[in-house]
């Protein structure tokens, strides 16, 4: 399998993840998510063309692939991903 390499912001993006994991949910559980994104984020890589389309979030041409669901219904995702219009 090839080496997938992540850009400083997504390490930094797993670090922040992990740190709240761990203050609210332990070691244990931190170690599963980090470890169920990485896995998410080779397959990925191996595999560019998996996921869907959410054409109510964005119109932009982006594929979503769930590793879990976790967001938080009070999060505006629409406004994340389009963080120009701020």
């Amino acid at each position: 399998m090839r080496r997938c390499i992540l850009s400083p912001e997504a390490e930094k993006d797993l670090d922040a993840i992990k740190s709240h994991l761990l203050e609210e949910a332990g070691l244990q559980v931190a170690r599963y998510v980090i470890r169920e994104l990485r896995l998410g984020i080779r397959f990925l890589a191996t595999t560019p063309r998996a996921g869907h389309r959410r054409e109510d979030l964005t119109e932009d041409a982006v594929l979503f692939w769930p590793v879990f669901s976790y967001l938080h219904g009070k999060r505006d995702i629409a406004t994340i991903l389009r963080p120009d219009e701020e």
